[in-house]
């Protein structure tokens, strides 16, 4: 009887390792898995508009995490990531430039702050940039005092090709109006995809940012 104890108080300790182990390798979700933010990240897209299914523009746009800094934000000590955003509109010879910050915490990626072309002279205006986790039916608004934008996740499940690879993607809406953004983001890699329809003709009349290249390092 002692023997038979004995046996079953060992088969409950390895299944309960076994179990703890199990439970150890599950990946958990954190919020840089959804946009990468090292220094030296960089993406590289194609901007392109079409109206009646022909191609009007065609522009390229690259984002690129130049530094991080320490801030004192509501009396909090912040890390985030400078993010330099480039957009060459070649038809009219001229260079966009954005700046932003970015940080971390639990639930998402945050938005901090901007500024137009010069590095300095920060807007802080703190909302989601995307939450993360993130599950179908999570919403969230970034209100700029005079309108407000409104985004939510339509799919957990989605699919998207990139560099001939298909990958499972994360899609979230962006608007309530006929014209609605669609962004596509994959873990580890960002955001793939961004689309915008144009008026009631959706199908003909759209404007798509495509991935083309990025560095992420591992």
């Amino acid at each position: 009887m002692k023997k038979l104890f004995t046996l079953i108080i060992l088969t409950f300790f390895t299944i309960s390792c076994d179990l703890l182990e199990n439970d150890n390798e599950k990946p958990q979700k954190l919020t840089s898995d959804i946009l990468p933010l090292e220094v030296g990240n960089y993406w590289n897209y194609q901007y392109q508009e079409f109206m009646d299914d022909s191609l009007i523009y065609s522009w390229p746009k690259q984002i690129k995490v130049i530094s991080d800094t320490v801030i004192n934000y509501k009396g909090e000590q912040k890390l985030l990531y400078k993010i330099k955003e480039v957009f060459e509109l070649s038809d009219y010879n001229s260079t966009l430039i954005l700046y932003y910050l970015l940080g971390f915490e639990n639930d998402g990626v945050y938005w901090y702050a901007h500024s137009v072309n010069v590095d300095n002279k920060y807007f802080f205006n703190k909302h989601y940039h995307i939450k993360y986790p993130i599950k179908v039916g999570d919403n969230w608004i970034h209100d700029h005092d005079d309108y407000h934008i409104y985004f939510e996740c339509a799919s957990i499940t989605d699919s998207i090709k990139y560099q001939n690879i298909n990958y499972e993607c994360i899609s979230v809406k962006n608007g309530k109006e006929v014209t609605t953004y669609f962004m596509k983001y994959v873990v580890d890699i960002g955001l793939v995809e961004e689309t915008k329809s144009f008026g009631w003709n959706t199908k003909s009349n759209f404007a798509i940012y495509k991935l083309t290249d990025h560095y992420i390092q591992l």
